[in-house]
C-alpha cells in the first residue's frame, strides 16, 4: 500500500511552503492566483485531502464543538438537542463532541480535566446549575460558551432556554380551567443530590399557581429508582390520598408515561377519574396520547449551535439570550374533573 500523501510533500512538489499550501487548498486571501492553481494540481497529482488536525495548526480552530450533558445521554431531551446541534454544526464542516456529566466522578472529572480545552473551539452546556468553582474553570477555558436551560446566564456569552417555571403555570391553569381543584405533582428522581443540577423551577411553577389560582396542593411525590416499581408506588400512593387528586402535573413525559401504565393496571381511569398531564411532548407520548407541555428541544439545540458558531466566528449575537415559548398539547390523558370527585 502506499504511502499517504502529506501537506509537506505537496508545498515540495508545488515549490512552496507549508502555510501556502494551506492557505490556498482552503480558498485564503493573499495567494497568487498561479500560485494556487500550482498547489491545487500538486494536490491533485499527489490524491492529498488536508485534515482538519492539519488545516487547526494553521487555523488555529478545531473545528468541533463540545457539548457538556448532565444525566444521560439517550434521554429524550438530550437527545433532541444533540440532533438539533448535530443538524447546524454539519453544514457548516464541523464535528460534536460529546462530554457526559452523569455521576460525581465523570461531574468532578471533567471539570478537573477540562477535555474541551484542548479540542474544541466552543461548549454548549445543557441543563447545569453550576459550582463557583466550576463557573471559572469555564471562563478560564477562554472560548465561547453557550448555555441551554441554564438559570445562570453570566458564565456564557450566549444562551437559550424555556421558562419552566411559567410552563407548569399554564400547565395547571389549563387543568384548573376543566375544573379540576386537587392537585399532585410527580417529580423526578436527582440521582446526584450532592450536585444542584439546576432549580427544579417546574415544581417552583407548579406551588405558584396551586397558590394563584386557590386550589388544593395534595402533594409532591418523587419517582425514586431505587425503590422496587417506582411508578407504581407513586400509583398506589395517589389512590390512598384523602382527598384524593383529580389532575397529576408529571415533571416529564418519561415520569408521566410510568404512572399512567400504574393506574391503568390498578383500573383507575384516565382521564375520568384522573388527568395526566406529561411535560415536553416527546414522540411517545405524542404515540401514547399523553397531554403534555411542548418544547422544541431540537430547534433549541440548533439555536445553541448557530450562537456557537456566530461566536467562534466573532461575530456579535444580535440577542445573546433567548426564551423559547412552550405550548400545551391536549392528548387523550386529560379531560374535565369529575363531578363526583371521591373514588
Amino acid at each position: 500500500m502506499s504511502r499517504q500523501a502529506t501537506i509537506k510533500d505537496v508545498a515540495r512538489e508545488a515549490g512552496v511552503s507549508t502555510f501556502t499550501v494551506s492557505k490556498a487548498l482552503r480558498n485564503q486571501p493573499h495567494v497568487a492566483p498561479e500560485t494556487r492553481k500550482r498547489v491545487l494540481r500538486a494536490a491533485a497529482r499527489l490524491n492529498y485531502s488536508a485534515s482538519k488536525s492539519a488545516a487547526a495548526l494553521v487555523s488555529g480552530k478545531t473545528k468541533r464543538v463540545a457539548l457538556l450533558i448532565g444525566e444521560q445521554i439517550t434521554g429524550w431531551f438530550n437527545g433532541n438537542i444533540q440532533e438539533g446541534v448535530y443538524d447546524v454544526l454539519s453544514t457548516h464542516g464541523y464535528d460534536l463532541l460529546i462530554y457526559r456529566a452523569g455521576t460525581s466522578e465523570e461531574r468532578a472529572a471533567f471539570f478537573r480535566n477540562l477535555p474541551a480545552k484542548r479540542n474544541a473551539d466552543a461548549i454548549i452546556v445543557v441543563s447545569f446549575t453550576l459550582a463557583q468553582k466550576e463557573t471559572k474553570a469555564l471562563q478560564e477555558l477562554d472560548m465561547p460558551i453557550v448555555a441551554i436551560h441554564s438559570g445562570a446566564t453570566s458564565f456564557s456569552q450566549g444562551s437559550i432556554r424555556i421558562d419552566d417555571c411559567e410552563s407548569e403555570i399554564e400547565a395547571v391553569q389549563h387543568l384548573a380551567s376543566l375544573g379540576h381543584t386537587r392537585f399532585c405533582f410527580l417529580d423526578r428522581f436527582n440521582p446526584l443530590p450532592e450536585y444542584s443540577w439546576g432549580a427544579n423551577q417546574r415544581i417552583i411553577g407548579y406551588k405558584k399557581a396551586i397558590d394563584r389560582y386557590h386550589l388544593v396542593d395534595c402533594g409532591v411525590l418523587t419517582m425514586d429508582p431505587d425503590r422496587e416499581h417506582p411508578a407504581r408506588t407513586a400509583a398506589d400512593r395517589i389512590a390512598s390520598m384523602t382527598p384524593a387528586p383529580t389532575a397529576i402535573c408529571a415533571w416529564s413525559d418519561d415520569c408521566a408515561l410510568a404512572l399512567l401504565s400504574e393506574l391503568r393496571q390498578a383500573e383507575i381511569r384516565v382521564p375520568d377519574v384522573v388527568s395526566i398531564m406529561g411535560f415536553d411532548s416527546s414522540d411517545v407520548a405524542a404515540l401514547a396520547g399523553l397531554s403534555s407541555v411542548a418544547q422544541p428541544a431540537r430547534d433549541i439545540g440548533a439555536e445553541a449551535a448557530r450562537k456557537a458558531l456566530q461566536l467562534i466566528n466573532g461575530s456579535p449575537l444580535t440577542e445573546p439570550h433567548t426564551q423559547v415559548k412552550t405550548h400545551i398539547i391536549d392528548r387523550a390523558t386529560t379531560g374535565p374533573a369529575p363531578r363526583d370527585e371521591g373514588r
